[in-house]
């Protein structure tokens, strides 16, 4: 199970590489915020055991890997809507445009 993770992790990270996905400081404190809302923890307190502990560093890595995530997940709908549109195309509409095509090929 670890192996698995560090190998998604390894993955995320360098697809973000690749598409040049980066993480700003005004990210990482949002997510900060986030945090300190979900911990019931003002802010400061939280940031600061952040800082001190050298921890902004995995919070960073935590939004790119989200991000580099997010990146795959809209790329493949763009692909399944791709493939979608071509089984329509070929289902339903190349049909209707030939039945259309023919009737005017008989009203001439």
């Amino acid at each position: 199970m670890a192996q698995k993770q560090v190998r998604t992790f390894l993955i995320l990270e360098k697809i973000a590489g690749q598409e040049g996905i980066a993480v700003t400081d005004q990210e990482a404190e949002d997510r900060l915020k986030e945090m300190s809302e979900r911990m019931h923890q003002k802010f400061d307190v939280v940031k600061q055991y952040y800082e001190k502990n050298g921890l902004l560093p995995e919070v960073k890595a935590g939004i790119i890997r989200d991000k580099a995530l997010s990146f795959l997940l809209r790329k493949r709908i763009s692909i399944m809507s791709e493939e979608i549109f071509e089984k329509v195309q070929k289902s339903l509409i190349t049909p209707i445009m030939k039945r259309l095509h023919r009737q005017e090929t008989n009203w001439k």
